[in-house]
Protein backbone atom coordinates (compact mmCIF):
# COMPACT_ATOMS: atom_id res chain seq x y z
CA UNK A 1 0.00 0.00 0.00
CA UNK A 2 3.05 2.15 0.44
CA UNK A 3 4.27 1.57 -3.15
CA UNK A 4 2.83 4.43 -4.51
CA UNK A 5 3.38 7.71 -3.59
CA UNK A 6 0.44 10.03 -2.46
CA UNK A 7 -0.15 12.92 -4.95
CA UNK A 8 0.32 15.51 -2.62
CA UNK A 9 4.27 14.11 -2.23
CA UNK A 10 5.23 15.94 -5.49
CA UNK A 11 5.66 18.92 -3.23
CA UNK A 12 8.70 17.64 -2.02
CA UNK A 13 10.76 16.29 -4.72
CA UNK A 14 14.55 16.55 -4.62
CA UNK A 15 15.89 16.47 -8.12
CA UNK A 16 19.88 15.64 -7.95
CA UNK A 17 22.78 14.66 -10.74
CA UNK A 18 24.12 11.56 -9.14
CA UNK A 19 28.07 10.84 -11.03
CA UNK A 20 27.66 7.34 -10.33
CA UNK A 21 24.51 6.55 -11.77
CA UNK A 22 25.49 7.59 -15.28
CA UNK A 23 24.54 10.99 -15.26
CA UNK A 24 21.40 10.13 -14.73
CA UNK A 25 19.24 12.90 -12.66
CA UNK A 26 17.72 11.46 -9.92
CA UNK A 27 14.56 12.23 -8.66
CA UNK A 28 13.57 11.28 -5.01
CA UNK A 29 10.37 11.72 -3.42
CA UNK A 30 9.99 11.57 0.22
CA UNK A 31 7.50 12.24 3.07
CA UNK A 32 6.69 10.84 6.25
CA UNK A 33 3.21 9.92 8.04
CA UNK A 34 2.34 9.33 11.61
CA UNK A 35 0.88 5.73 12.81
CA UNK A 36 -1.68 7.50 15.44
CA UNK A 37 -0.35 5.36 18.83
CA UNK A 38 2.08 3.78 17.22
CA UNK A 39 4.96 5.88 15.28
CA UNK A 40 5.29 7.03 11.99
CA UNK A 41 5.96 5.37 8.06
CA UNK A 42 8.97 7.17 6.23
CA UNK A 43 8.36 6.95 2.24
CA UNK A 44 10.12 7.35 -0.46
CA UNK A 45 10.35 6.91 -4.23
CA UNK A 46 13.45 6.46 -6.59
CA UNK A 47 13.16 7.92 -9.93
CA UNK A 48 14.68 6.41 -12.32
CA UNK A 49 14.26 2.96 -10.79
CA UNK A 50 17.55 1.69 -9.77
CA UNK A 51 19.22 -0.32 -7.12
CA UNK A 52 20.41 0.83 -3.98
CA UNK A 53 20.31 0.92 -0.30
CA UNK A 54 18.14 3.63 2.05
CA UNK A 55 19.43 4.08 5.88
CA UNK A 56 16.91 6.33 7.82
CA UNK A 57 18.18 8.63 10.61
CA UNK A 58 16.12 10.21 13.27
CA UNK A 59 16.03 13.34 15.60
CA UNK A 60 13.95 15.71 17.60
CA UNK A 61 16.20 18.75 15.71
CA UNK A 62 15.74 18.51 11.47
CA UNK A 63 18.98 20.09 11.24
CA UNK A 64 20.98 18.17 13.64
CA UNK A 65 21.00 13.99 13.04
CA UNK A 66 23.77 11.46 14.48
CA UNK A 67 24.66 9.91 10.98
CA UNK A 68 26.86 6.96 12.78
CA UNK A 69 23.50 5.53 13.99
CA UNK A 70 20.46 4.86 11.57
CA UNK A 71 17.15 3.45 13.48
CA UNK A 72 16.44 1.43 10.06
CA UNK A 73 17.81 0.63 6.87
CA UNK A 74 16.19 -1.24 3.86
CA UNK A 75 16.39 -1.43 -0.07
CA UNK A 76 15.72 1.33 -2.09
CA UNK A 77 12.63 -1.10 -3.76
CA UNK A 78 11.22 -1.57 -0.54
CA UNK A 79 9.28 2.12 -0.71
CA UNK A 80 8.74 2.49 2.99
CA UNK A 81 9.74 1.80 6.98
CA UNK A 82 7.94 1.79 9.94
CA UNK A 83 9.43 3.13 12.92
CA UNK A 84 7.95 2.92 16.44
CA UNK A 85 8.84 5.94 18.51
CA UNK A 86 9.49 5.72 22.67
CA UNK A 87 7.32 9.24 23.13
CA UNK A 88 4.51 10.03 20.97
CA UNK A 89 4.58 13.72 23.06
CA UNK A 90 7.52 14.03 21.03
CA UNK A 91 7.90 15.31 17.51
CA UNK A 92 10.74 13.27 15.57
CA UNK A 93 12.14 14.38 11.99
CA UNK A 94 13.52 12.00 10.31
CA UNK A 95 16.83 11.70 7.49
CA UNK A 96 16.39 9.64 4.50
CA UNK A 97 19.90 8.45 2.65
CA UNK A 98 20.12 7.11 -0.36
CA UNK A 99 23.21 5.15 -1.38
CA UNK A 100 25.13 7.46 1.13
CA UNK A 101 24.71 10.15 -1.59
CA UNK A 102 21.23 11.74 -1.72
CA UNK A 103 19.60 13.06 2.08
CA UNK A 104 16.65 14.66 2.74
CA UNK A 105 14.75 15.46 6.00
CA UNK A 106 11.51 15.00 6.45
CA UNK A 107 8.64 14.93 8.71
CA UNK A 108 4.74 14.87 9.31
CA UNK A 109 3.17 18.40 8.14
CA UNK A 110 0.64 17.64 10.95
CA UNK A 111 2.74 17.83 14.77
CA UNK A 112 -0.09 15.60 16.57
CA UNK A 113 -2.13 18.16 18.22
CA UNK A 114 -5.42 16.59 18.55
CA UNK A 115 -6.90 19.88 20.46
CA UNK A 116 -5.90 22.57 18.15
CA UNK A 117 -7.30 23.33 14.68
CA UNK A 118 -4.95 22.40 11.46
CA UNK A 119 -1.58 22.57 13.83
CA UNK A 120 0.88 21.83 11.09
CA UNK A 121 4.56 22.70 10.05
CA UNK A 122 5.67 24.77 7.39
CA UNK A 123 8.25 22.96 6.52
CA UNK A 124 9.45 20.67 3.53
CA UNK A 125 8.26 23.00 0.46
CA UNK A 126 11.07 23.32 -2.34
CA UNK A 127 11.39 26.69 -3.90
CA UNK A 128 12.27 28.26 -7.29
CA UNK A 129 15.71 27.86 -6.36
CA UNK A 130 15.64 24.31 -5.20
CA UNK A 131 15.68 25.12 -1.89
CA UNK A 132 13.27 24.23 0.70
CA UNK A 133 11.93 25.66 4.14
CA UNK A 134 13.08 24.46 7.13
CA UNK A 135 11.35 21.93 9.20
CA UNK A 136 10.51 22.84 12.92
CA UNK A 137 10.97 26.77 12.27
CA UNK A 138 7.21 28.19 11.86
CA UNK A 139 4.28 26.70 12.42
CA UNK A 140 0.25 27.06 11.98
CA UNK A 141 -2.76 26.56 14.80
CA UNK A 142 -6.23 27.45 15.11
CA UNK A 143 -6.97 28.87 19.00
CA UNK A 144 -4.39 27.49 21.76
CA UNK A 145 -6.61 27.76 24.60
CA UNK A 146 -7.77 24.82 23.96
CA UNK A 147 -5.27 22.38 24.25
CA UNK A 148 -5.13 19.76 26.37
CA UNK A 149 -3.05 18.73 28.67
CA UNK A 150 -0.99 16.16 26.58
CA UNK A 151 -0.69 19.14 23.89
CA UNK A 152 0.31 21.39 26.21
CA UNK A 153 3.01 19.16 26.59
CA UNK A 154 3.56 18.61 23.01
CA UNK A 155 3.57 22.13 22.75
CA UNK A 156 6.21 22.55 25.08
CA UNK A 157 8.21 20.40 23.26
CA UNK A 158 8.52 22.21 20.45
CA UNK A 159 10.12 24.81 22.28
CA UNK A 160 8.21 27.40 20.50
CA UNK A 161 9.62 30.83 21.50
CA UNK A 162 6.84 33.20 19.61
CA UNK A 163 3.55 33.20 19.00
CA UNK A 164 1.77 35.80 16.62
CA UNK A 165 -1.65 36.17 17.55
CA UNK A 166 -4.19 37.04 14.41
CA UNK A 167 -7.31 36.61 16.19
CA UNK A 168 -10.12 38.91 14.97
CA UNK A 169 -11.46 41.50 17.72
CA UNK A 170 -14.53 39.40 18.66
CA UNK A 171 -12.25 36.38 19.53
CA UNK A 172 -10.34 38.98 22.01
CA UNK A 173 -11.28 36.67 24.88
CA UNK A 174 -8.98 34.21 23.39
CA UNK A 175 -5.55 34.00 24.62
CA UNK A 176 -2.83 31.26 25.23
CA UNK A 177 -2.82 30.72 28.82
CA UNK A 178 -0.01 29.08 30.35
CA UNK A 179 2.30 28.25 27.20
CA UNK A 180 4.89 30.23 28.52
CA UNK A 181 6.22 31.35 25.27
CA UNK A 182 8.82 34.45 25.22
CA UNK A 183 6.73 36.24 23.08
CA UNK A 184 3.18 37.04 22.06
CA UNK A 185 2.25 39.71 19.46
CA UNK A 186 -1.32 40.13 19.36
CA UNK A 187 -2.57 41.66 15.72
CA UNK A 188 -6.68 41.90 16.05
CA UNK A 189 -7.48 41.79 12.24
CA UNK A 190 -11.20 42.64 11.69
CA UNK A 191 -11.67 42.72 7.97
CA UNK A 192 -15.24 41.55 8.79
CA UNK A 193 -17.85 41.66 11.05
CA UNK A 194 -18.49 38.20 12.82
CA UNK A 195 -21.66 38.75 14.61
CA UNK A 196 -23.40 40.09 11.13
CA UNK A 197 -21.91 37.15 9.24
CA UNK A 198 -23.16 34.49 11.37
CA UNK A 199 -26.47 36.16 11.50
CA UNK A 200 -26.88 36.03 7.80
CA UNK A 201 -26.35 32.74 8.12
CA UNK A 202 -28.21 31.52 10.39
CA UNK A 203 -31.13 33.75 9.43
CA UNK A 204 -31.06 31.70 5.92
CA UNK A 205 -29.74 34.76 3.97
CA UNK A 206 -26.26 33.48 3.09
CA UNK A 207 -26.40 31.07 0.48
CA UNK A 208 -23.53 28.34 -0.77
CA UNK A 209 -22.74 31.06 -3.57
CA UNK A 210 -22.47 34.34 -1.30
CA UNK A 211 -19.95 32.47 0.70
CA UNK A 212 -17.72 31.52 -2.48
CA UNK A 213 -18.07 35.35 -3.00
CA UNK A 214 -17.46 35.77 0.47
CA UNK A 215 -14.21 34.33 1.01
CA UNK A 216 -12.77 35.55 -2.32
CA UNK A 217 -13.81 39.45 -1.12
CA UNK A 218 -12.23 38.78 2.29
CA UNK A 219 -8.86 37.18 0.62
CA UNK A 220 -8.65 40.79 -1.61
CA UNK A 221 -9.71 42.60 1.78
CA UNK A 222 -6.01 41.48 3.32
CA UNK A 223 -4.59 43.52 0.28
CA UNK A 224 -5.56 46.51 1.70
CA UNK A 225 -2.89 49.17 3.11
CA UNK A 226 -4.30 48.62 6.80
CA UNK A 227 -4.35 44.86 6.79
CA UNK A 228 -0.91 44.34 4.95
CA UNK A 229 0.83 46.76 7.86
CA UNK A 230 -0.11 44.05 10.56
CA UNK A 231 1.10 41.16 8.20
CA UNK A 232 4.35 43.72 8.04
CA UNK A 233 4.52 43.58 12.01
CA UNK A 234 5.00 39.50 11.45
CA UNK A 235 7.83 39.72 8.61
CA UNK A 236 9.76 41.85 11.26
CA UNK A 237 9.44 39.07 13.80
CA UNK A 238 10.01 36.77 11.26
CA UNK A 239 13.70 38.35 10.54
CA UNK A 240 15.34 38.03 13.89
CA UNK A 241 16.00 34.80 14.10
CA UNK A 242 15.96 34.84 17.79
CA UNK A 243 12.20 34.77 17.66
CA UNK A 244 12.02 30.93 16.65
CA UNK A 245 10.53 28.72 16.84
CA UNK A 246 7.35 30.53 15.74
CA UNK A 247 3.68 30.06 15.66
CA UNK A 248 1.16 32.02 13.52
CA UNK A 249 -2.70 31.37 14.80
CA UNK A 250 -5.94 32.78 14.28
CA UNK A 251 -9.46 31.66 15.75
CA UNK A 252 -10.03 28.48 13.48
CA UNK A 253 -6.27 28.86 12.31
CA UNK A 254 -7.66 29.75 8.54
CA UNK A 255 -8.50 32.66 6.62
CA UNK A 256 -5.85 34.90 8.40
CA UNK A 257 -3.45 32.14 8.91
CA UNK A 258 -3.82 31.25 5.42
CA UNK A 259 -2.92 34.64 3.96
CA UNK A 260 0.12 34.90 6.28
CA UNK A 261 0.96 31.61 4.53
CA UNK A 262 0.75 32.80 1.17
CA UNK A 263 2.64 35.76 2.12
CA UNK A 264 4.92 33.90 3.68
CA UNK A 265 6.07 30.90 0.92
CA UNK A 266 5.75 33.56 -1.98
CA UNK A 267 8.93 35.60 -0.07
CA UNK A 268 10.77 32.22 0.45
CA UNK A 269 9.73 31.29 -3.98
CA UNK A 270 7.49 28.68 -3.50
CA UNK A 271 5.91 28.29 -7.15
CA UNK A 272 1.96 29.30 -6.92
CA UNK A 273 0.91 25.61 -7.53
CA UNK A 274 2.45 24.60 -4.18
CA UNK A 275 1.10 27.50 -2.46
CA UNK A 276 -2.47 26.71 -3.49
CA UNK A 277 -1.82 22.90 -2.46
CA UNK A 278 -0.93 23.58 0.61
CA UNK A 279 -3.74 26.20 1.39
CA UNK A 280 -6.44 22.79 -0.01
CA UNK A 281 -4.20 20.66 2.65
CA UNK A 282 -5.31 21.97 5.09
CA UNK A 283 -8.71 20.68 5.08
CA UNK A 284 -7.00 17.23 5.80
CA UNK A 285 -5.99 19.01 9.43
CA UNK A 286 -9.30 20.84 10.36
CA UNK A 287 -11.42 18.91 12.63
CA UNK A 288 -14.90 20.61 11.55
CA UNK A 289 -16.43 17.50 13.50
CA UNK A 290 -17.35 19.48 16.38
CA UNK A 291 -18.88 22.71 14.25
CA UNK A 292 -20.80 19.88 11.81
CA UNK A 293 -22.47 18.71 14.65
CA UNK A 294 -23.66 21.93 15.52
CA UNK A 295 -25.34 22.48 12.26
CA UNK A 296 -26.86 18.84 11.38
CA UNK A 297 -30.14 20.11 12.42
CA UNK A 298 -29.93 23.23 10.59
CA UNK A 299 -31.08 23.83 7.30
CA UNK A 300 -29.91 23.11 3.83
CA UNK A 301 -28.66 26.67 3.25
CA UNK A 302 -27.19 26.76 6.51
CA UNK A 303 -24.86 23.46 6.32
CA UNK A 304 -24.11 24.43 2.09
CA UNK A 305 -22.65 28.00 2.88
CA UNK A 306 -20.84 26.98 6.69
CA UNK A 307 -19.16 24.12 5.09
CA UNK A 308 -18.47 26.26 1.98
CA UNK A 309 -16.40 28.77 4.51
CA UNK A 310 -14.82 26.01 6.84
CA UNK A 311 -13.28 24.29 3.68
CA UNK A 312 -10.83 25.76 1.77
CA UNK A 313 -11.62 25.95 -1.80
CA UNK A 314 -8.19 26.53 -4.51
CA UNK A 315 -10.53 28.93 -6.69
CA UNK A 316 -10.52 31.73 -3.33
CA UNK A 317 -6.56 32.16 -3.59
CA UNK A 318 -6.50 31.52 -7.70
CA UNK A 319 -8.86 34.98 -7.50
CA UNK A 320 -6.48 36.80 -5.26
CA UNK A 321 -3.38 35.72 -7.17
CA UNK A 322 -5.30 36.91 -9.96
CA UNK A 323 -5.94 40.43 -8.48
CA UNK A 324 -2.51 40.75 -6.94
CA UNK A 325 -0.96 40.24 -10.68
CA UNK A 326 -3.12 42.46 -12.01
CA UNK A 327 -3.44 45.40 -9.43
CA UNK A 328 0.90 45.20 -8.52
CA UNK A 329 2.26 43.36 -11.85
CA UNK A 330 3.01 40.48 -9.70
CA UNK A 331 3.73 39.26 -6.00
CA UNK A 332 7.31 40.16 -5.53
CA UNK A 333 6.12 43.95 -6.62
CA UNK A 334 3.27 42.90 -3.75
CA UNK A 335 5.57 42.45 -1.14
CA UNK A 336 7.47 45.17 -1.68
CA UNK A 337 4.84 47.65 -1.59
CA UNK A 338 2.59 47.20 0.53
CA UNK A 339 4.54 44.44 2.65
CA UNK A 340 8.36 45.96 2.86
CA UNK A 341 10.04 43.37 1.47
CA UNK A 342 13.13 44.76 -0.16
CA UNK A 343 16.14 42.81 -1.39
CA UNK A 344 18.27 42.53 2.03
CA UNK A 345 15.34 41.57 4.31
CA UNK A 346 14.18 38.94 1.49
CA UNK A 347 17.60 37.49 1.52
CA UNK A 348 17.86 37.78 5.57
CA UNK A 349 14.46 35.94 5.39
CA UNK A 350 15.72 32.97 3.33
CA UNK A 351 18.67 32.76 4.92
CA UNK A 352 16.67 31.83 7.96
CA UNK A 353 13.98 29.66 6.70
CA UNK A 354 15.72 27.70 3.64
CA UNK A 355 17.85 24.73 3.33
CA UNK A 356 19.30 23.08 0.68
CA UNK A 357 17.53 19.55 1.42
Amino acid sequence: MFRTILTYLASVATYFAVSSCSHQEIDMIAACDVIPGKGYVVKWDIYPKIEGHVKVYISEDPGKFDLSRPIAEADVDKNYIRITTPDIKRRFYFKIVFNDKISRVVGTRGANMKSAYVFRDFGGYRNEDNKYTKWGMIYRSGRLDTLSDIDRERFHNLGIRTIIDLSNDSSDRIKPYGLNVRKTLKLSMNNFDNTRLEERIYDGEFRKGDARIFMQDFFISLTKEDACKKYAEIFELLEDEENYPIVITSRYGKGYCDFASVLLLSALGVPEDLILEDYTWANQYFNSRGIRSRISGMGDNVQESITRIIRNNRSDLVCTFNFIEREFGSMDNFLSDRIGMDGKKSKTLRKILLASE
